[in-house]
């Protein structure tokens, strides 16, 4: 372990934002008792570091003020590193199920190309290897190397993984801060609405308009004074001529008006029934 200015470590792309709320807790924790675990670093060119894992432990010590923060510095390529901060997310911290399917989703891409026999099924020259034997293999590896190293079971990798694949992170993005993010029942109701609907969908949870998928998929509730209307004049169209005219002498119209709107109602009926046939 070491103390590295917070100045010269870079913070990459990563998988998801931080956490305010959590940040100020942790903040208040490191000022209190101080800092319990070191951040992951890897060295990169002219003497910076890389942050691997910790970033909200980094967050907060930037936000008390402190110009160091203990780390472990470790020598890593790329794929290496990334899978070190998944798995730290992983293993540290209660991630909600879209966070827990970003970071499955990622880490299979990850050790898809920290693996590649197992992607391409071994002796490619063997006919007993086909694609769909490939395909079982990948499956079959990397959820259970979930399993033995994050304690994660097979079946919520793959359903996991099986969101990422039907929504796209871009979406799972807009949900974050929703009452899906913290639902994957709910994510999986999602994933199967068809794709010509599911953009609406996403918009009005996004909005807030919509708290569940049922309910942004429900029709409005169609507006109380065009039922009743509506249905006034399929009363009227059943009635008879002397029952309209009853019922308009009964909400005040004199009979010689009466007869003027029945007659001009039953005109435009006529050329409406001619002009649809």
């Amino acid at each position: 372990m070491t103390h590295i200015r917070i100045s010269d470590i870079d913070i990459p792309d990563r998988l998801r934002p931080t956490d305010d709320d959590y940040v100020a807790g942790l903040a208040d924790s490191m000022d209190r008792i101080g800092q319990t675990d070191p951040i992951l670093v890897r060295p990169i060119a002219d003497g910076r570091y890389q942050l691997v894992a910790g970033a909200h432990r980094l967050a907060a010590a930037g936000l008390i003020g402190w110009h160091e923060i203990d780390c472990t510095v470790r020598e890593m390529d790329d794929l290496e590193a990334r899978l070190a901060e998944i798995d730290e997310n992983l293993i540290r911290r209660e991630l909600s199920p879209i966070d827990r399917a970003i970071f499955l989703s990622e880490r299979k891409a990850v050790y898809e190309q920290l693996h590649p026999n197992v992607r391409r099924g071994g002796d490619r020259k063997s006919a007993e290897f086909t694609e769909e034997n490939q395909t079982a293999n990948l499956a079959v590896w990397f959820s259970q190397d979930v399993a033995e190293r994050i304690g994660i079971s097979e079946r919520t990798t793959w359903r996991a993984v099986a969101i990422v694949q039907a929504l796209g992170r871009e979406t799972l993005a807009r949900l974050r801060g929703t009452p899906l993010a913290s639902n994957q029942s709910e994510l999986e109701k999602l994933a199967k609405v068809p794709a010509e609907r599911r953009g609406a969908v996403v918009d009005a949870i996004a909005a807030g308009t919509a708290k569940s998928v049922r309910e942004a998929l429900a029709e409005p509730a169609p507006d109380r004074g065009d039922v009743i209307v509506q249905k006034l004049i399929d009363f009227w169209s059943r009635a008879g001529r002397d029952e309209r005219k009853r019922f308009l002498a009964h909400v005040g119209i004199a009979p010689a008006e009466a007869k003027r709107v029945l007659d001009d109602w039953m005109r435009r009926k006529s050329a409406s029934d001619r002009g649809q046939a």
